[in-house]
């Protein structure tokens, strides 16, 4: 009888340490635990994709909450950060302050972002975690896994067939193919033209200078009364 007993006990106790209090909600549905969703909506106006999930609390119980950060493929040049419990934060954060979620209700403050350079692919893992008896390690957690695919579209429309762009030491490198002679303008989150560039249809490359600038810019491609837009966050 006390054997059945212990072994009742360490059944329950194993049961509830890896319960899940949380789901995420997208696009109206509950996800199951490690879910794969996949994003194809690209921002033309932000230059960028985004994944919004809703953090559901289906217990009856508040609970304390991070988000966790797994970054599984990112192509180079390209960026990611993501926004929890009030607060967004930068690539190299892989870990959220900690928020609450009352009990029954939804977290609406998450949301994962991509902001590709080029045609690619990104895979991030995002896992809430709930704050236990072993802190945030007791095993009472859901992740889902975003695949980002992004897809350059608008780019024929201003003459080009090709573009690229990437960041080194010498600044940032645009390499495309153009039909016509085209404008480049540099532009900052308040709409402060900070350079202005011809993009000549016969050459293939340019090279900016923007060492001395940091942070997120967007670079406005102009051909007559036509634009493409792409964000670079220069570091």
């Amino acid at each position: 009888m006390m054997k059945k007993l212990l072994f009742f006990m360490l059944v329950l106790t194993t049961s509830l340490a890896y319960s899940q209090s949380l789901e995420f909600v997208y696009q109206g549905k509950a996800l199951e635990n490690d879910a794969k969703v996949t994003v194809t909506d690209y921002d033309e106006d932000l230059a960028e994709m985004h994944f919004k999930a809703l953090v559901r609390n289906k217990t009856g119980n508040d609970v304390e909450v991070i988000i966790v950060k797994e970054v599984v493929e990112l192509p180079e040049g390209s960026s990611n950060n993501f926004c929890a419990g009030g607060r967004c934060y930068p690539d190299e954060t892989m870990k959220s302050k900690v928020f609450a979620i009352a009990g029954n209700s939804e977290n609406d403050s998450f949301h994962g972002v991509f902001i590709p350079t080029e045609a690619s692919t990104a895979i991030i893992k995002y896992t809430a975690k709930v704050k236990g008896g072993l802190g945030f390690n007791s095993g009472d957690e859901v992740s889902v896994t975003v695949t980002y695919q992004y897809t350059p579209s608008g780019i024929e429309e201003i003459g080009y067939t090709e573009l690229s762009i990437t960041q080194n030491n010498d600044g940032l490198q645009i390499f495309y193919q153009n039909s016509e002679d085209t404008q480049l303008q540099v532009v900052d989150l308040l709409g402060r033209v900070k350079g202005s560039y011809k993009l000549s249809k016969n050459s293939n490359q340019l090279t900016l200078d923007l060492n001395d600038k940091k942070g997120i810019y967007l670079l406005v491609f102009i051909n007559k009364n036509r634009k493409f837009m792409r964000k670079v966050i220069l570091k």
